[in-house]
């Protein structure tokens, strides 16, 4: 019995940080998809972000759960949460009134070598991420 509890909790966790790392890429991808006439690393950062989000649909209706996987969502949920903060910290907005103003301050926050970083975490989360699905799949019960 407490054995079954521990592996309940355990899915419980799991579906959270699944959650939870689903609505920063969603956050991030329409923040990112809404800026009109976006420099191509814009572009392609949000379409990283577009891909992280459907590999995440797939892990929720794959139903498995496992270590690697857990692992995998947490990195990807700090990378999410650095990109969030960078966002915060630089106060931009889509709705900014001027777009030379926008792509003025997301070419000091985001044309950086602190960018390149942060897209370079995402992608290696991203193929962690699928790593870890596959083995998963690989060792999950067939019926």
């Amino acid at each position: 019995m407490t054995e079954a509890l521990g592996v309940a909790g355990n899915v419980v966790s799991f579906v959270r940080l699944a959650g939870q790392v689903a609505q920063g890429v969603s956050y991030l991808y329409n923040f990112f998809n809404r800026m009109q006439d976006a420099p191509s690393d814009i572009r392609s950062l949000a379409e990283e972000l577009k891909t992280l989000g459907d590999i995440l649909e797939e892990i929720g209706q794959d139903g498995i759960d496992s270590k690697a996987l857990t692992a995998a969502l947490q990195r990807c949920q700090d990378v999410i949460g650095d990109l969030e903060d960078l966002i915060q910290k630089s106060n931009l907005t889509t709705e900014q009134s001027k777009a030379r103003k926008l792509w003025s301050q997301m070419s000091t926050a985001f044309r950086s070598e602190k960018f390149r970083k942060y897209t370079e975490q995402l992608e290696r989360a991203k193929s962690t991420l699928l790593h870890a699905k596959i083995q998963a799949h690989g060792c999950a019960p067939h019926s």
